[in-house]
């Protein structure tokens, strides 16, 4: 029988399997992010022209996580690694990786058969077993004992990527990781012992920590696009480059895709590997929505952004000084909007916009600095005041940027990102939504993430986002700047202008 089942469909019936807190992962919603760098060995430049491979340090960002969502780093299953490989000025890359060898089935609905049956109980699986015979390397793969550490087993890649050569050669290939020392699994007394998040209180003592990317090749007679299949014994190793992780980075929702890849690296051919980026999105797409943001400002610049965002079909928390003014914009814009305390946005919401002046927000992260934790900000301010002949003088030495003092102050885990401060107010009106090509927002963060979250409220808001680098670079987003509509631009761009401005495609 045809499968129809679209991925709407198997993210609901998925839902319904594994009910989680509102906003979160259905799978995997337990883990740890690290951000750090990879270097690829020469032998990785010639099979892939991919970026990521070229023997310089790229930046990354890597998330170990647990398969359930137990409140015990014990009681979480098989382990994952997801690596999103970020070259500067390049398209990015998304490794997803388990310590299972293969998976256990070849489609998204058979995967809701699998999970149905394990919740089901043993007689239910041994049903499965019968009617899935290609689970039975994953099954028996599974080791039920918990890892005594992430960075101390196996991840594997279940899919067949091919490598494009400089010579145009296609090499398919699995990817895995190594550590650089195999630990053995805790056995169940001692695991039960364990402090509940051991594996991260593990993770982070042993930084910085390396692993190894190797390609596995296939043999003759190999299964090349079957991830539920072994490849044969023993393997034949490629090593293609060093992962060295330094930091602990927020815990955010990394948006991570098997089929994000970047030229130079080939989809797999199986269908899973289609179904599982489908459902990604689909589950990206409903926790997204569950996303509360929170605008802090009622003046011009506040008020105009929550006017697009709620045309955007956003729903905004708006707060200011004046409860009163809250009150009157919220009634403005109507069901999607509503008005609430300071000290209400700051604790519901997951992503607050201080369109506020900058010497504001200052006083509002030294109020709230210990209810921030955890939070994307959204800094759209200026440092300007008026220099009493008709024009804005900068309030900070000229080589400053509020961006980098802003996030001097912030929590180590509260996300930061530089946005819609690049236009002004009439500007953020008149340009919204504009047509036939669309006005860029830029933004500036070094959580990439938290960019994501912010890139889907530049685009509901009516603007093309374009990130423009770190937080080292908000000074040039920022008025004055060559970036900013009052600096070097001098009017909302598109995005071939931005490609233009920034000297790099976008």
């Amino acid at each position: 029988m045809t499968d129809t089942s679209t991925p709407e469909d198997i993210a609901a019936r998925m839902a319904a399997l594994t009910p989680v807190p509102r906003g979160q992962r259905m799978l995997h919603h337990r883990g740890v992010t690290v951000s750090g760098s990879f270097r690829a060995g020469p032998e990785a430049a010639r099979l892939s022209t991919a970026e990521l491979f070229c023997g310089r340090d790229i930046p990354v960002t890597a998330r170990f996580s647990g398969t359930h969502g137990d409140a015990r780093d014990a009681d979480t299953g098989d382990q994952g690694l997801s690596v999103r490989f970020a070259p500067p000025g390049a398209l990015p890359t998304d490794l997803i990786a388990f310590t299972l060898p293969v998976f256990f089935v070849r489609t998204g609905a058979d995967m809701i058969e699998f999970l149905t049956a394990a919740h089901a109980g043993p007689e239910a699986m041994d049903e499965f077993r019968s009617l899935h015979p290609e689970s039975a390397a994953a099954l028996a793969a599974a080791d039920n004992r918990p890892p005594a550490s992430y960075v101390g087993q196996r991840y594997h890649a279940v899919h067949a990527f091919g490598l494009t050569a400089p010579d145009g050669e296609n090499t398919w290939v699995r990817l895995e990781w190594h550590p650089d020392a195999e630990l053995a699994p805790l056995e169940a007394d001692d695991a039960a012992h364990r402090p509940a998040g051991y594996l991260t209180d593990d993770l982070l003592d042993r930084l910085p920590v390396g692993m190894t990317l190797h390609a596995r090749l296939p043999k003759p007679g190999d299964p090349v696009h079957d991830p539920t299949t072994l490849w044969a014994y023993p393997p034949q190793l490629v090593p293609l480059g060093r992962l060295t992780l330094e930091t602990r980075t927020a815990d955010r929702d990394l948006d991570f895709d098997p089929l994000r890849l970047a030229p130079g690296i080939t989809a797999p051919r199986d269908r899973l590997a289609a179904d599982r980026s489908a459902l990604y999105r689909v589950a990206r797409g409903e926790r997204t929505a569950m996303t509360t943001t929170a605008i802090i400002g009622t003046g011009t610049i506040g008020s105009r952004l929550a006017a697009d965002l709620v045309t955007g079909g956003v729903d905004v928390l708006v707060a200011g000084r004046e409860p009163a003014d809250a009150d009157r914009l919220a009634a403005q814009l109507g069901t999607h909007a509503r008005a609430v305390t300071l000290d209400q946005a700051i604790d519901e919401a997951d992503i607050i916009i201080l369109a506020v002046w900058f010497d504001t927000i200052r006083e509002l992260v030294a109020q709230y600095r210990d209810r921030l934790h955890g939070k994307i900000i959204v800094d759209p301010s200026n440092p300007i005041a008026p220099d009493g002949n008709g024009g804005f003088v900068k309030t900070i030495a000229a080589d400053q940027s509020s961006g980098q003092l802003l996030a001097a102050l912030l929590p180590a885990d509260t996300a930061l990102v530089k946005a819609f401060g690049t236009l002004g107010a009439d500007s953020l009106s008149a340009a919204a939504r504009r047509t036939p090509t669309r006005a860029v927002g830029f933004y500036a963060t070094d959580d990439q993430s938290a960019g994501l979250a912010v890139e889907s409220l530049i685009t509901a808001a009516g603007f093309d986002p374009v990130r423009v680098g770190g937080i080292e670079s908000a000074i040039r987003i920022e008025v004055f700047g060559d970036l900013h509509e009052f600096g070097g631009l001098g009017h909302p761009v598109d995005r071939a202008e931005a490609e233009v401005a920034l000297g790099q495609q976008v």
